[in-house]
C-alpha cells in the first residue's frame, strides 16, 4: 500500500462523526496525558480533511530535523482517537513511519461510553 493510500485509509475511510465529537469532548477531562507509542493503524481521526500544504510542510519540518509538538488522542483500550495533530502524523506516514508518538488521555471503555452517549444525546 502506497503512503498516500495510507493517509486515505486512516483520515477518510476511518473518520466517524459521534466517535470525533466525544475525544473532543473528552481533551477536556482533568485526566493526566500520558506520551506513548501507537501504531498508525490504532489511530482514528477526529477530522477528514488535510490540507496537503500543511502536510508538506510538516514533512518538510520532520526532515529537517525540526522537533514538532506531539499529536495528541484519548486512547480507549487499543483505539486512539487523534484530536490534534492530524497534519503532523500525515507527514510522519509520508516519511515511512508507521509508529507515532502521541500524547493520550487515557479513558477506560465505560468512562468512554458514558461520554459517547452524553455527547450524543446532546446533539440530537
Amino acid at each position: 500500500m502506497s503512503k498516500f493510500n495510507l493517509i486515505e485509509n486512516l483520515f477518510i475511510n476511518k473518520f466517524d462523526v459521534k466517535s470525533a465529537m466525544t475525544a473532543h469532548y473528552a481533551r477536556n477531562s482533568n485526566k493526566e496525558k500520558e506520551d506513548m507509542t501507537v501504531s498508525i493503524d490504532k489511530i482514528y481521526p477526529c477530522q477528514n480533511m488535510l490540507d496537503g500544504n500543511k502536510v508538506i510542510e510538516c514533512f518538510l519540518l520532520n526532515k529537517d530535523g525540526k522537533e514538532l509538538e506531539l499529536a495528541e488522542g484519548v486512547k480507549v483500550e487499543d483505539k486512539v482517537y487523534l484530536y490534534n495533530g492530524h497534519h503532523r502524523v500525515a507527514a510522519q506516514i509520508l516519511s515511512g513511519k508507521t509508529d507515532v508518538e502521541i500524547k493520550v488521555i487515557s479513558l477506560t471503555k465505560d468512562e468512554w461510553q458514558k461520554l459517547y452517549n452524553k455527547v450524543n444525546r446532546l446533539n440530537k
